[in-house]
């Protein structure tokens, strides 16, 4: 039997094709043709997002690796089922997948998997009907959404810190929903106080901000130093704590006054879970009383005129001069170290724990270190490893063994050059029921315009492979490894008189990260075993194209 891999897909978590529908689809169907599914690749909710999908990611790295290739197949339910993206971004995939020596297999398209110009117009007439299916849901979706909204009601995920989502039945009754299940259709969602959330904004929050004088700073830790449990958050990196930035949104947000604002913000792509932009007030939905009020009008009135108009953590630079900055992971509470000035004493700056910063000593107490100490053991190890971990040798085989993935497979070469004998044979034939004048001539001329295309696409193919090894194989190692490693030595002069962004940049070449141990009060440095612009290098070096993903394999961490 043949091997092959399987993709199954679905956008949405709910009223989509399931997964599991697909794979007994799938499954059946390779029984009855012959192949043998190796692996199966399943995405859950991925929506129109790429990067979401990080099985179709795997499958695409395991395709593209003759070392971790174990089928030159991948079985998919429908087109619509491999990617709902961009028409042309879901043809770069396939191709990618095509130019590696693997072939994509639609069980339920049949006119998909067509050769020539039949298979072509059928799979570029499903993605674009499959893109813009999604394209006009998702304005059915934002449609109903808004008219929801018209008439308050909950139409977003989780509840604010505070709420609770509740259902009203048709009789008028109330029922709280469990955390986390969807809406069912033609329910209402109401939001709820929840009395205990509730009393903390209230109480230890609002009044705490108006009536007591208190900054957000002094409320995140008296929040934390009484172990207040904190709002959850599905990113959050390191221990869940308060922070200011937490208590600021919450003293700003109008739903806790009973104001419920919908719209906001948009994504400026479809589909892209990123890049938020405002949008213009007019395109808001307001709603007075859209949602029980936890704190009186006046006393949010008087915390907005306490703050006055001013922006929490705005007038701050983007680009600083810390060579560390994002890099150092304290090993206490998971949160990242950031760097801060100082007004006075002898040392300039500190880098501190950003749980330290934003939440307190309650969270975290990890040791401060002084910027310059850790910088200069950081560009102390660089030098070192510029001087003795640059092997010529190591270096020459890495790139060796690089450029042999880059070759083609042998089979794959000998797949398209059969498939190209072949076609080449279908010519002869019709040319020859031409020349006898015995077929009907309509017919056979349309065949003999389809087989001459596909047989310039599989000339071309087949060129592109042999050119690939020819320059696999004349490429002098030693000459390469010499110029990479004289490109790395010019690192020594940036990390000088660089600018503080090539700076930056040079240490993440080596450096993957650190971690600040507090009972050892030890930074523990974590290096790459080669630097990672070498394969940067490699590229530039080769005056073509990037490789595939394969080559970040050239700086493999210790």
């Amino acid at each position: 039997m043949i091997p092959a891999y399987a993709l199954y897909r679905r956008s949405r978590a709910h009223q989509d094709l399931s997964v599991e529908e697909q794979r007994a689809a799938v499954r059946s169907w390779s029984k009855e043709h012959g192949y043998r599914i190796v692996r199966e690749f399943a995405d859950d909710a991925s929506g129109l997002d790429t990067d979401r999908r990080q099985e179709f990611q795997a499958l695409l790295q395991v395709c593209s690796n003759p070392r971790l290739r174990e089928a030159a197949v991948v079985l998919c339910y429908d087109v619509s089922r491999f990617s709902r993206l961009d028409p042309d971004e879901a043809a770069f995939h396939e191709y990618g997948l095509k130019r590696a020596g693997v072939r994509v297999v639609y069980t339920h398209e049949p006119g998909a998997n067509e050769d020539g110009l039949t298979g072509h117009l059928v799979k570029s007439l499903k993605r674009v009907l499959a893109h813009e299916y999604s394209l006009k849901l998702s304005q059915v979706v934002q449609r109903g959404l808004r008219a929801h909204a018209q008439l308050g009601h909950w139409t977003g995920g989780p509840p604010p810190y505070g709420y609770r989502r509740a259902v009203r039945q048709a009789d008028g009754t109330i029922h709280l929903l469990e955390r986390g299940r969807w809406k069912a259709k033609g329910e209402t969602i109401l939001l709820v106080p929840d009395p205990v959330e509730a009393r903390v904004v209230r109480e230890q929050i609002y009044e705490a901000y108006v009536a007591r004088g208190l900054g957000i700073a002094a409320i995140a830790h008296r929040l934390n130093s009484e172990h207040v449990p904190a709002p959850s958050a599905l990113r959050r990196r390191g221990v869940s704590a308060w922070c200011k930035g937490t208590v600021w949104a919450i003293l700003r947000n109008p739903i806790y006054r009973g104001r419920l604002i919908y719209a906001k913000s948009r994504y400026s792509e479809v589909g892209k879970k990123r890049g938020k932009v405002r949008r213009p007030e007019a395109d808001r939905i307001v709603f007075e009383d859209g949602a029980p009020a936890i704190v009186p009008a006046a006393l949010w009135e008087h915390a907005q005129a306490r703050h006055g108009t001013r922006r929490f953590g705005t007038g701050r630079p983007w680009h600083r001069p810390y060579l560390l900055s994002g890099l150092i992971e304290c090993g206490n509470c998971g949160k990242r170290f950031q760097a801060q000035t100082q007004v006075r004493g002898k040392v300039p700056a500190y880098y501190l724990c950003g749980g330290y910063i934003a939440s307190g000593v309650a969270v975290c107490d990890a040791p401060r270190i002084p910027t310059a100490y850790l910088e200069d053991a950081v560009l102390e190890g660089i030098a070192n490893r510029l001087d003795r971990v640059l092997d010529r040798a190591e270096i020459r085989r890495r790139i060796e063994e690089l450029l042999r993935e880059e070759a083609p497979p042998e089979v794959a070469l000998g797949d398209f050059e059969a498939r190209l004998r072949e076609t080449r044979r279908k010519i002869d034939r019709l040319v020859e029921a031409l020349a006898a004048g015995t077929d009907d001539l309509p017919s056979v001329r349309a065949e003999l315009a389809r087989l001459e295309l596909e047989r310039e696409g599989l000339e071309r193919e087949v060129q592109a492979a042999r050119d690939r090894a020819v320059w696999v194989r004349s490429k002098d190692l030693a000459a390469l490894a010499d110029r990479l490693i004289d490109a790395l030595g010019e690192f020594r002069e940036v990390l000088k008189a660089g600018e503080p962004e090539e700076r930056k940049a040079v240490v993440r070449t080596f450096l993957q990260g650190i971690r600040i141990e507090k009972k050892t009060r030890q930074a523990i440095l974590r290096w790459y075993r080669l630097p990672r612009a070498s394969f940067v290098k490699l590229v530039e070096l080769r005056g073509l194209e990037p490789l595939t993903p394969r080559l970040p394999a050239l700086c493999s961490p210790n």
